[in-house]
């Protein structure tokens, strides 16, 4: 009697697995549900988002060019070159990263390129931006801009170099 119980609880596995089987129609419908409740980010429900969205990037009208900047709210990173004095309006932002380390090794290679006023400020996120030059004006910031475009005192990764207005 007990080899029968087995038996059958042994053929009832084996039809139970052999019934679902995997198919492209199940691969589809499964992806499809998954890009259905996947439409954003799991950040987007959080402060992150908010930033981010605070953060786009705006077109502002300087004499006949157009200057493309965010604005977002920033703070000077203690002990990476930057004073009161020399964090302005507008900064022309170089490199972004989630390391304060790398941050500043960048802003070592750029005092060495000739931009000796540079400094890292960061975001609420925290980001850190290095900033290469720092300016009151937008028309300022613009020719900063298109200066360290020509330039190209690092490698400069997209979005960089941008600039940054702080509220």
């Amino acid at each position: 009697m007990k080899n029968l119980s087995i038996i059958i609880l042994f053929l009832s596995a084996i039809l139970s697995f052999s019934s679902c089987k995997t198919t492209e129609e199940n691969y589809r419908a499964a992806y499809e549900l998954a890009k259905k409740k996947d439409s954003g980010s799991p950040v987007d429900s959080t402060i992150y988002a908010r930033i981010r969205n605070e953060a786009r990037p705006q077109a502002v009208a300087v004499g006949n060019d157009t200057l493309r900047m965010k604005t977002e709210y920033v703070a000077l990173t203690p002990e990476t070159g930057g004073t009161a004095d020399r964090f302005k309006t507008y900064n022309i932002v170089v490199a972004q990263f989630k390391q304060l380390f790398n941050a500043k090794s960048v802003r070592k290679r750029i005092a060495a390129a000739g931009y000796n006023d540079a400094f890292i400020i960061q975001t609420r996120e925290p980001l850190y931006y290095v900033v290469a030059v720092s300016s009151s004006s937008p028309a300022e910031a613009l020719e900063s801009l298109k200066r360290i475009e020509a330039d190209r005192p690092v490698v400069m990764k997209d979005p960089c170099p941008f600039v940054v207005r702080k509220p």
